[in-house]
């Protein structure tokens, strides 16, 4: 086996499928870079807020996109009354670690590199928090001790 295909079978392949896996979340930082000029706008409290991922009733689409980010689904409330958007967020259910190490011999002309990726899925415990819009805006938020 060439070394390059060593390299890229016991370095590159675990590193590129990590960064693939866990590359598809996103944080409230990279939230807020992404619409820094809205972001801005918001006054210091709703700020502070998003920063800190909460979200009260008053608050936009778009400021909980900021705080929570998408939804894991969505759906509709009808009542009597009204006919409201449901954005339900699951808590977290995989944790992904990637590790590089390497090694070389004192006597010996050797060199060990490796690679491991750690995957921990758990079992979907039911929904973390419940966000119901009505025209647009927050009017209720509820929280479960999901975790």
């Amino acid at each position: 086996m060439s070394k390059i295909f060593q390299l890229i079978r016991g370095v590159l392949f675990p590193v590129t499928l990590a960064w693939l896996i866990t590359g598809c979340a996103t944080t409230v930082d990279d939230r807020i870079q992404a619409d820094r000029e809205r972001y801005d706008a918001y006054p210091a409290d709703i700020q502070a807020n998003i920063s800190e991922g909460r979200i009260e009733p008053g608050y936009s689409e778009d400021m909980v996109r900021m705080a929570l980010g998408e939804p894991d689904r969505v759906g509709t409330r009808i009542t009597e009354d009204t006919a409201d958007e449901v954005w339900v967020y699951h808590p977290p259910r995989s944790r992904f670690t990637v590790g590089i190490g390497g090694s070389t011999g004192r006597r010996t002309s050797s060199v060990g590199i490796g690679t491991g990726v750690g995957v921990r899925t758990g079992a979907r415990r039911g929904e973390g928090k419940r966000v119901i819009f009505e025209e647009g805006v927050v009017r209720s938020v509820e929280q479960t001790d999901a975790e």
